[in-house]
């Protein structure tokens, strides 16, 4: 289930890897923290690449390879599609049909520093959390396809399928479905009674500590939700 990485060098000089290492170079950060964030992720980028690479190697991916396949099902509860796009779909090693979402854990800040004065970064775990079942299981409803969720950090990787892990077999589908459902239900329900005006602001809460938000848009933000309280 899990490996540690190998063959290192070998990947590393595959022209592929090195376009998306330069890929990465091109990004411009938000602010001084999201600054040190990409540096850091830049630092490991390769060896996270690497257990990803191992991973769909063990899963044995071939065949005709399809990837950000776009995915989409029609709920009888819902008006609209609930749509998504799959990582990777081919075959297996046992050339079964199947469906690969991948997930990267980046290390984060400690909020700690170290004696250079550079912040110091503690290594994530490759461990699932129910939003990627939750994920996973909807693109398996939605293809019919044998789901394989692969997580990798820059040391190693664990891959999660209906073989070892309960989450995704095919009986235990349903709690995560309905949650599908019972939030599209809302959503929908909200986009009606609002018919695409700015008053949605009213029944949502907002989350400015969210690492997406920079502070321009909080700004922004702020001002759109004290109008419309």
């Amino acid at each position: 289930m899990t490996e540690t990485k190998k063959n290192i060098s070998t990947i590393k000089q595959s022209n592929i890897f090195s376009k998306a290492i330069e890929a990465y170079k091109k990004y411009e950060p938000r602010d001084p923290k999201d600054k040190e964030q990409h540096k850091n992720n830049l630092d490991n980028l390769m060896d996270v690449m690497n257990n990803v690479y191992l991973g769909i190697n063990e899963i044995g991916l071939h065949g005709e390879i399809v990837a950000e396949m776009p995915i989409k099902h029609k709920f009888k509860e819902l008006k609209l599609d609930v749509t998504g796009q799959a990582d990777l779909i081919g075959l297996d090693k046992h050339n079964d049909k199947c469906l690969i979402e991948i997930k990267t854990k980046w290390r984060k800040r400690t909020g700690k520093y170290k004696s250079d004065g550079t912040p110091s970064f503690s290594i994530v775990q490759p461990k699932p959390f129910d939003d990627y079942y939750l994920q996973t299981n909807f693109y398996a409803l939605a293809t019919g396809l044998k789901p394989y969720l692969l997580i990798a950090n820059e040391n190693e990787y664990n891959i999660y399928s209906e073989e070892n892990c309960d989450e995704l077999k095919k009986q235990n589908r349903d709690k995560y479905i309905n949650k599908i459902l019972r939030t599209c239900k809302r959503r929908e329900r909200l986009a009606e009674r609002h018919q695409g005006k700015q008053t949605w602001t009213q029944d949502i809460e907002p989350n400015f500590s969210h690492f997406t938000w920079d502070q321009d848009h909080i700004i922004i933000g702020e001002e759109l939700w004290n109008t419309n309280i």
